[in-house]
Protein backbone atom coordinates (compact mmCIF):
# COMPACT_ATOMS: atom_id res chain seq x y z
CA UNK A 1 0.00 0.00 0.00
CA UNK A 2 1.31 3.16 -0.61
CA UNK A 3 1.53 5.45 1.80
CA UNK A 4 -0.80 8.58 2.73
CA UNK A 5 0.85 12.03 2.24
CA UNK A 6 -1.55 14.50 3.17
CA UNK A 7 -1.26 17.84 1.39
CA UNK A 8 -0.34 20.79 3.29
CA UNK A 9 -2.24 23.68 4.62
CA UNK A 10 -0.87 26.09 2.04
CA UNK A 11 -1.61 23.62 -0.88
CA UNK A 12 -4.93 23.39 0.14
CA UNK A 13 -5.45 26.59 0.38
CA UNK A 14 -4.06 27.12 -3.25
CA UNK A 15 -6.44 24.13 -3.75
CA UNK A 16 -9.52 25.55 -2.57
CA UNK A 17 -9.18 29.28 -4.38
CA UNK A 18 -8.37 27.19 -7.25
CA UNK A 19 -11.94 25.69 -7.15
CA UNK A 20 -13.73 28.92 -6.16
CA UNK A 21 -12.42 30.78 -9.63
CA UNK A 22 -13.13 27.48 -11.42
CA UNK A 23 -15.34 24.54 -9.97
CA UNK A 24 -14.57 22.09 -13.02
CA UNK A 25 -11.61 22.02 -11.43
CA UNK A 26 -10.84 19.56 -8.26
CA UNK A 27 -11.95 20.31 -4.59
CA UNK A 28 -9.56 19.83 -1.63
CA UNK A 29 -10.26 17.06 0.60
CA UNK A 30 -12.10 17.23 3.47
CA UNK A 31 -14.49 19.42 3.14
CA UNK A 32 -18.11 18.32 3.28
CA UNK A 33 -19.36 18.95 -0.70
CA UNK A 34 -22.51 20.99 0.20
CA UNK A 35 -20.60 23.41 2.66
CA UNK A 36 -17.87 23.30 -0.85
CA UNK A 37 -21.04 24.80 -3.06
CA UNK A 38 -22.30 27.23 -0.32
CA UNK A 39 -18.84 29.03 0.10
CA UNK A 40 -17.97 28.87 -3.94
CA UNK A 41 -21.26 30.12 -4.46
CA UNK A 42 -20.61 33.04 -2.08
CA UNK A 43 -17.30 34.25 -2.78
CA UNK A 44 -18.01 34.67 -6.77
CA UNK A 45 -21.34 35.92 -6.18
CA UNK A 46 -19.89 38.63 -4.19
CA UNK A 47 -17.00 39.11 -6.56
CA UNK A 48 -20.04 39.69 -9.15
CA UNK A 49 -21.64 41.67 -7.51
CA UNK A 50 -19.07 44.02 -6.88
CA UNK A 51 -17.91 43.84 -10.50
CA UNK A 52 -21.76 45.04 -11.29
CA UNK A 53 -21.98 47.88 -8.66
CA UNK A 54 -18.72 49.28 -9.58
CA UNK A 55 -19.18 49.13 -13.81
CA UNK A 56 -23.17 49.91 -13.67
CA UNK A 57 -22.90 51.91 -16.56
CA UNK A 58 -20.62 50.26 -18.75
CA UNK A 59 -22.33 47.18 -17.96
CA UNK A 60 -25.19 48.38 -19.58
CA UNK A 61 -22.95 48.67 -22.66
CA UNK A 62 -23.48 44.70 -23.18
CA UNK A 63 -25.41 42.17 -23.35
CA UNK A 64 -25.75 40.25 -20.11
CA UNK A 65 -24.40 36.89 -21.77
CA UNK A 66 -21.03 38.94 -22.84
CA UNK A 67 -20.47 40.45 -19.33
CA UNK A 68 -21.22 37.06 -17.50
CA UNK A 69 -18.64 35.26 -19.86
CA UNK A 70 -16.25 38.17 -19.22
CA UNK A 71 -16.53 37.75 -15.57
CA UNK A 72 -16.26 34.23 -15.63
CA UNK A 73 -13.45 34.14 -17.96
CA UNK A 74 -11.67 36.52 -15.60
CA UNK A 75 -11.78 34.39 -12.57
CA UNK A 76 -10.62 31.68 -14.48
CA UNK A 77 -8.27 32.63 -16.53
CA UNK A 78 -6.69 35.73 -14.65
CA UNK A 79 -6.76 34.31 -11.54
CA UNK A 80 -7.13 37.03 -8.68
CA UNK A 81 -5.66 36.94 -5.73
CA UNK A 82 -6.08 40.18 -3.71
CA UNK A 83 -7.85 40.22 -0.52
CA UNK A 84 -9.23 43.43 -1.22
CA UNK A 85 -12.36 44.22 -3.40
CA UNK A 86 -11.00 47.55 -4.35
CA UNK A 87 -8.57 45.85 -6.14
CA UNK A 88 -11.16 43.72 -8.33
CA UNK A 89 -12.27 45.82 -10.60
CA UNK A 90 -8.84 47.65 -12.14
CA UNK A 91 -7.61 43.55 -12.43
CA UNK A 92 -10.99 42.99 -14.20
CA UNK A 93 -10.59 46.01 -16.40
CA UNK A 94 -6.72 44.92 -17.08
CA UNK A 95 -7.66 41.36 -17.87
CA UNK A 96 -10.30 42.91 -20.46
CA UNK A 97 -7.79 44.91 -21.86
CA UNK A 98 -5.80 42.59 -22.40
CA UNK A 99 -7.99 40.25 -24.32
CA UNK A 100 -7.80 39.88 -28.11
CA UNK A 101 -9.81 42.88 -30.03
CA UNK A 102 -12.30 40.90 -31.38
CA UNK A 103 -13.19 39.03 -27.71
CA UNK A 104 -12.54 42.56 -25.35
CA UNK A 105 -15.31 45.21 -25.27
CA UNK A 106 -15.57 47.81 -27.50
CA UNK A 107 -12.93 50.81 -26.73
CA UNK A 108 -15.97 52.85 -25.74
CA UNK A 109 -16.90 50.59 -23.28
CA UNK A 110 -13.34 50.28 -21.90
CA UNK A 111 -12.63 54.18 -21.70
CA UNK A 112 -16.08 54.27 -19.31
CA UNK A 113 -14.72 50.99 -17.13
CA UNK A 114 -11.89 53.12 -16.69
CA UNK A 115 -13.73 55.82 -15.95
CA UNK A 116 -15.12 54.09 -13.22
CA UNK A 117 -12.73 52.61 -11.70
CA UNK A 118 -10.90 56.01 -11.31
CA UNK A 119 -14.55 57.23 -9.68
CA UNK A 120 -13.39 54.12 -6.96
CA UNK A 121 -10.33 55.16 -6.91
CA UNK A 122 -11.03 58.72 -5.86
CA UNK A 123 -13.26 57.17 -3.18
CA UNK A 124 -11.21 54.98 -1.40
CA UNK A 125 -7.63 56.83 -2.09
CA UNK A 126 -5.57 57.62 0.72
CA UNK A 127 -4.63 61.12 0.85
CA UNK A 128 -3.20 63.91 3.31
CA UNK A 129 -5.85 66.38 4.82
CA UNK A 130 -5.36 69.94 3.34
CA UNK A 131 -6.77 73.07 4.89
CA UNK A 132 -6.96 74.92 1.03
CA UNK A 133 -3.95 77.27 2.97
CA UNK A 134 -1.52 78.52 0.07
CA UNK A 135 0.86 80.96 -0.82
CA UNK A 136 2.82 81.80 -4.01
CA UNK A 137 6.10 79.78 -2.65
CA UNK A 138 4.26 77.03 -1.26
CA UNK A 139 4.84 73.68 -2.67
CA UNK A 140 1.74 72.68 -4.65
CA UNK A 141 1.52 68.48 -5.16
CA UNK A 142 -1.35 66.36 -7.54
CA UNK A 143 -3.71 64.57 -4.65
CA UNK A 144 -3.47 60.88 -4.08
CA UNK A 145 -6.97 60.57 -5.13
CA UNK A 146 -7.45 62.87 -8.48
CA UNK A 147 -6.84 61.44 -11.89
CA UNK A 148 -6.62 63.11 -15.22
CA UNK A 149 -7.29 60.85 -17.96
CA UNK A 150 -7.26 61.18 -21.66
CA UNK A 151 -10.35 59.41 -23.32
CA UNK A 152 -11.07 58.58 -27.23
CA UNK A 153 -14.83 59.57 -26.96
CA UNK A 154 -17.31 61.98 -24.63
CA UNK A 155 -19.01 60.09 -22.26
CA UNK A 156 -19.41 63.22 -19.90
CA UNK A 157 -21.34 65.60 -21.18
CA UNK A 158 -24.49 63.50 -22.13
CA UNK A 159 -24.08 60.44 -20.18
CA UNK A 160 -22.76 56.98 -21.02
CA UNK A 161 -26.21 56.12 -22.63
CA UNK A 162 -24.81 58.75 -25.68
CA UNK A 163 -21.38 58.47 -26.36
CA UNK A 164 -20.18 60.77 -28.37
CA UNK A 165 -17.13 60.37 -30.40
CA UNK A 166 -15.30 63.28 -29.47
CA UNK A 167 -11.78 63.05 -27.01
CA UNK A 168 -11.94 64.83 -23.99
CA UNK A 169 -9.85 64.70 -20.67
CA UNK A 170 -12.31 63.91 -17.31
CA UNK A 171 -10.89 64.62 -13.74
CA UNK A 172 -12.02 62.82 -11.43
CA UNK A 173 -10.85 63.44 -7.74
CA UNK A 174 -12.41 63.89 -3.86
CA UNK A 175 -12.79 67.21 -2.23
CA UNK A 176 -11.71 68.23 0.91
CA UNK A 177 -14.75 67.25 2.80
CA UNK A 178 -14.66 63.53 1.41
CA UNK A 179 -17.18 64.08 -1.75
CA UNK A 180 -16.50 62.91 -5.05
CA UNK A 181 -16.50 64.57 -8.57
CA UNK A 182 -16.12 64.81 -11.83
CA UNK A 183 -15.91 66.52 -15.01
CA UNK A 184 -14.25 67.46 -18.61
CA UNK A 185 -11.08 69.72 -18.33
CA UNK A 186 -10.19 72.15 -21.01
CA UNK A 187 -8.01 75.05 -21.92
CA UNK A 188 -6.47 76.77 -18.73
CA UNK A 189 -7.05 74.25 -16.35
CA UNK A 190 -6.12 71.50 -18.52
CA UNK A 191 -2.81 73.21 -18.81
CA UNK A 192 -2.32 73.63 -15.07
CA UNK A 193 -3.41 70.38 -13.79
CA UNK A 194 -1.14 68.17 -16.26
CA UNK A 195 1.37 70.75 -15.04
CA UNK A 196 1.06 69.42 -11.25
CA UNK A 197 -0.06 65.79 -12.11
CA UNK A 198 3.80 65.24 -13.68
CA UNK A 199 5.43 66.97 -10.74
CA UNK A 200 5.49 69.04 -7.77
CA UNK A 201 5.88 72.56 -7.96
CA UNK A 202 5.48 75.79 -6.83
CA UNK A 203 3.17 78.96 -8.09
CA UNK A 204 6.01 81.42 -8.50
CA UNK A 205 8.22 78.75 -10.32
CA UNK A 206 5.26 77.77 -12.92
CA UNK A 207 4.92 81.78 -13.70
CA UNK A 208 8.74 82.25 -13.88
CA UNK A 209 9.17 79.94 -16.84
CA UNK A 210 5.61 81.08 -18.48
CA UNK A 211 6.62 84.72 -18.44
CA UNK A 212 9.98 83.84 -20.52
CA UNK A 213 7.83 82.33 -22.79
CA UNK A 214 4.84 84.83 -22.96
CA UNK A 215 6.62 88.09 -21.83
CA UNK A 216 3.82 90.05 -22.51
CA UNK A 217 0.78 88.45 -21.18
CA UNK A 218 -0.55 88.75 -17.49
CA UNK A 219 0.16 85.52 -16.87
CA UNK A 220 -0.84 85.95 -13.05
CA UNK A 221 -3.82 87.39 -13.38
CA UNK A 222 -5.48 84.14 -15.52
CA UNK A 223 -3.28 81.37 -13.66
CA UNK A 224 -3.77 82.31 -9.55
CA UNK A 225 -7.87 82.22 -10.04
CA UNK A 226 -7.58 78.56 -11.58
CA UNK A 227 -4.39 77.72 -8.58
CA UNK A 228 -7.08 78.87 -5.95
CA UNK A 229 -9.76 77.12 -7.46
CA UNK A 230 -8.37 73.50 -7.59
CA UNK A 231 -6.68 74.08 -4.37
CA UNK A 232 -9.82 74.35 -2.57
CA UNK A 233 -11.20 71.71 -4.54
CA UNK A 234 -8.56 69.48 -3.30
CA UNK A 235 -7.28 68.54 -5.98
CA UNK A 236 -3.75 70.65 -5.43
CA UNK A 237 -2.37 70.22 -1.72
CA UNK A 238 0.04 71.89 0.51
CA UNK A 239 2.56 70.27 1.87
CA UNK A 240 2.51 70.77 5.59
CA UNK A 241 4.99 70.60 8.32
CA UNK A 242 4.85 68.99 11.79
CA UNK A 243 3.43 71.78 13.51
CA UNK A 244 0.92 72.71 10.91
CA UNK A 245 2.84 75.60 8.91
CA UNK A 246 2.87 76.11 5.30
CA UNK A 247 6.12 74.30 3.54
CA UNK A 248 8.00 76.45 1.38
Amino acid sequence: MQPHNPISSAQAQAQLADHIRNPALPAPPGIAPERLAVYTRLVRNNIKSFLDLCFSDSSLLADSEQWQGWQNRFLIEAHPESPFFNDIPPQFLAYLNSLPQHERPSENMLAVMDFETALLHAETAIQPDSDGRWHEHSVLSWAPAARLQYYPCDFVSIGPEQIEDSPCHVLTWRNRSNEVYYRTIEGTDLFLLQHFQRQSDTFTNLLAGLQELLPEQDVAELLKPAVNDWVDAGVLLTTKSTDGTIQT
